[in-house]
């Protein structure tokens, strides 16, 4: 049998040669690349995102422990983090924010997560500029201790009233 070359194969040599008689192809194609790039880099919308961090602690007297939440401790942290994206907390930040956006809407912008065996949440917040996006991360964190404020004080209204009508019910 008689070895013979074959004339359909090509070498890396072989494709050199094209690309060096086609280079005006070539050129034109990163450039066409490179202006594709730089038009979209121009035109596509920049979003910036901030993120500030809140460290979540049981509050005295209640007991929120729940099975298999993330953490061992007495806070379950995913609650929390849904609460930092709840409507409630949204309507405070938008009060805070001084914005006619309405909590549903701004409530969108915001992501929350929480690392895993922590007691941290990291509320991010996506917006067109880097201030408006770190005004509205700690607008949100600060309306997150807010609400989780007044639901303390709540609650401890209500026991201290249990208590008084305890009180007066055992002297009549």
């Amino acid at each position: 049998m008689e070895d013979t070359l074959r004339t359909d194969s090509f070498e890396p040599g072989d494709y050199l040669k094209v690309l060096r008689r086609r280079w005006w192809i070539v050129l034109g194609l990163t450039i066409i690349g490179l202006a594709g790039a730089f038009a979209y880099v121009k035109v596509a919308p920049k979003s910036y995102t901030a993120t500030t961090s809140v460290s979540v602690t049981a509050t005295s007297g209640t007991n929120t422990a729940v099975a298999g939440s993330r953490t061992g401790g007495s806070v379950n942290m995913d609650s929390e983090a849904q609460l930092v994206q709840s409507i409630t907390v949204a309507t405070i930040a938008a009060k805070d924010l001084n914005t006619s956006v309405p909590p549903t809407t701004l409530v969108k912008d915001v992501s929350v997560t929480v690392p895993p065996n922590s007691n941290v949440l990291q509320i991010a917040c996506d917006q067109p500029s880097g201030a408006a996006a770190a005004t509205c991360a700690q607008a949100f964190a600060h309306a997150y201790l807010k609400n989780r404020a007044d639901t303390v004080a709540g609650q401890l209204n209500r026991s201290e009233e249990r208590r008084v009508g305890k009180e007066c019910r055992s002297r009549w």
